[in-house]
């Protein structure tokens, strides 16, 4: 994800800038593909840069493609974050 017309970080508006997040290891090496890369990213976009609340469709989809990812970090997020219920915000 990166942003170069200012952002807002934690309900707090940066007002010019670039920031890049960079999550390593999301996705398996060998195959190619970007799956869990493409779930986590809309997920930290409601957290940290638009904070509201993940949608379901959005947590299935992180949960279902990131469970098996070789960052330990995100497969157990995935599977922690699917184990608690649903808050209606």
């Amino acid at each position: 994800m990166a942003t170069s017309e200012g952002f807002p970080l934690n309900n707090i508006q940066i007002p010019s800038g670039t920031m890049t997040l960079r999550i390593r290891w999301a996705d398996p090496k060998d195959d190619g593909n970007t799956d869990c890369c493409d779930a986590l990213s809309p997920v930290l976009k409601n957290l940290y840069m638009k904070p509201k609340a993940v949608t379901k469709d959005v947590k299935e989809h992180f949960c279902k493609k990131c469970k098996k990812s070789p960052n330990q970090a995100i497969a157990l997020a995935a599977y922690s974050y699917c184990e608690e219920p649903d808050i209606a915000v």
